[in-house]
């Protein structure tokens, strides 16, 4: 069973939702990182050089005689401490890298993911505007029909009642014993036309043609972006 668009469009908010979150966690990851290189590995990075440079001149001094063992002690062991904090905090760092380049390519994958699914609703959107395109067409095809047929009726109506006019106002003329033709033509044209009351189909016509191109013609979008 191929999912509806409803369904397609859930799953790209949820995909959405999802990058929303994983771009949240990366700019707070990003903090933390620049947060504990600065303030914690090349601090302590700059306070082992010391502690380094300080054990060099011990040693030096040594060589010439002069000793101190518990400077010494006290070096070594500060040594010792801070490449034992520099390698927890150095750990904390490119664990915090690591699990930021992974939220990464996550959020890579989803928008993968996102594109995917964008065609497939763009798909299944195609798929309706097709339907739409058959029922507008079924439709079209049913008013032109009704039109056809409202026309016609619109003639036998001008037709039949012209005819029923004149065969009143001839048998009138002969209830009079008016047998002679008609001495005024357009008097009684204009009176046939007057009682009979037909449609005008030209000015119909004009009048559906001008309707008709009132409507804006909304642009197709077909021009192409480069």
């Amino acid at each position: 069973m191929s999912a509806t668009r409803q369904e397609v469009q859930t799953v790209i908010t949820d995909l959405e939702q999802k990058n929303a979150k994983i771009r949240e966690k990366m700019t707070e990851l990003d903090d933390q990182i620049r947060s504990t290189s600065i303030n914690s590995v090349e601090k302590l990075e700059g306070e082992l050089d010391q502690l380094k440079n300080r054990y060099y001149e011990i040693l030096a001094r040594e060589l010439i005689g002069e000793f101190d063992a518990k400077l010494k002690k006290d070096v070594e062991e500060g040594i010792q401490l801070v490449e034992k904090r520099l390698k927890l905090d150095s750990d904390r760092l490119q664990n915090l890298v690591g699990i930021r380049h992974a939220l990464e390519g996550e959020f890579k994958k989803t928008l993968a993911s996102m594109e995917q699914y964008h065609s497939v609703l763009e798909r299944l959107e195609f798929e309706d505007l097709k339907l739409e395109r058959q029922r507008i067409a079924e439709e079209l095809s049913e008013h032109r029909q009704r039109i056809e047929e409202m026309f016609q009726r619109v003639s036998d109506y001008n037709l039949n009642s012209v005819a029923m006019v004149m065969r009143i106002l001839n048998r009138e003329r002969q209830q009079r014993g008016i047998s002679s033709p008609v001495e005024h033509v357009a008097q009684y044209q204009d009176k046939v036309h007057q009682l009979a009351e037909p449609f005008d189909i030209d000015h119909i016509k004009s009048s559906m043609t001008a309707a008709i191109s009132a409507i804006s013609k909304p642009s197709l979008g077909l021009e192409v972006s480069n």
